[in-house]
């Protein structure tokens, strides 16, 4: 047991370091350039954003857990980051019950599709209940 949890200590450690960097190549980017990036969006493996307010921002990292502003991530459950302009749309999780009759899946260009035009990519799943976004592996 030992090896895997000093391997698990040094990927916690590298994806501080590479967050760590990308952060700092981030602001001097969006000094260097003179634009405006009002959000700090974070995408998670399982596909969902979450932005988070550039002003006055505070990003801590404490152990395999980031904190900004008001959020609080897994180092392991964040797959990418970055600056925009727009705030993430906030799309529920996936419903355990989902009625299928009434399912329409639509991919992120906006267009319908069926279960059988599934490719790998991340899609909007809408029915009744609500709408949730969703990575096809």
């Amino acid at each position: 047991m030992q090896p895997k949890q000093s391997l698990m200590s040094v990927v916690v450690r590298m994806k501080k370091f590479l967050f760590s960097i990308i952060v700092a190549a981030g602001i001097l980017t969006a000094q260097a350039e003179d634009y405006t990036y009002p959000y700090l969006t974070f995408v998670k493996s399982d596909g969902t954003e979450v932005s988070v307010s550039t002003s006055s921002l505070e990003l801590t990292v404490s152990g395999n857990t980031l904190k900004a502003g008001k959020e609080t991530f897994l180092l392991a459950d964040l797959s990418k980051m970055f600056f925009s302009t727009t705030e993430a749309t906030r799309v529920s999780p996936p419903a355990e019950d989902d009625d299928e009759e009434d399912l329409e899946i639509y991919d992120l260009s906006g267009r319908k599709v069926t279960r059988e035009q599934l490719q790998k990519g991340i899609y909007l799943f809408k029915n009744k209940k609500g709408t949730r976004k969703q990575v096809v592996k």
